[in-house]
């Protein structure tokens, strides 16, 4: 709880999982759609083991990566949102997740922090602390990678970036 994870560039997706605690693990899974890592994976991860309880952002980029994704966590009802047209630099992947359908919400680069602070329940990890585990993920998949520790940023610091 508390921390980003972040995947390796071109070496290994990110997957999330809900067995007696949520878990993740890095995966050296096949390109998807061209990607590895792929947002797409980690969003239909993350929608199939939590739900509603699930949210996704989806920024500025090129392309179509996450958009599906996004789409699989509105349909198991989590919170999702793209960034909008006029404060993207590339307004790709937003795009493409707006046309799907696959955002509630399309907000400015600036207002999303301010909207997940005041609809999601997702900085108070205290009181989900016993929910959450990145110690079991050797149960999730015949294979576990270490997190790369020095990727890790506390989510109250990128709560505080969005502001």
């Amino acid at each position: 709880p508390g921390h980003v994870y972040i995947a390796p560039g071109n070496s290994h997706h990110v997957k999330v999982a809900m067995l007696d605690k949520l878990v993740f693990k890095f995966s050296a899974d096949d390109l998807v759609s061209g990607h590895r890592p792929s947002i797409d994976m980690l969003f239909e991860s993350t929608a199939h083991a939590l739900h509603s309880q699930a949210a996704g952002i989806l920024l500025t980029g090129m392309g179509a990566d996450g958009a599906k994704g996004l789409l699989t966590m509105r349909n198991n009802g989590g919170h999702t949102i793209a960034q909008d047209e006029e404060t993207s630099l590339i307004y790709g992947m937003p795009r493409v997740a707006a046309q799907l359908g696959a955002a509630k919400e399309i907000l400015s680069l600036s207002s999303i922090g301010e909207y997940l602070s005041a609809k999601v329940d997702l900085f108070d990890t205290e009181q989900h602390k016993d929910q959450y585990s990145d110690e079991n993920a050797g149960i999730f998949a015949n294979e576990t990678h270490s997190a790369n520790r020095n990727l890790i940023t506390p989510l109250t610091e990128i709560k505080e970036a969005f502001k």
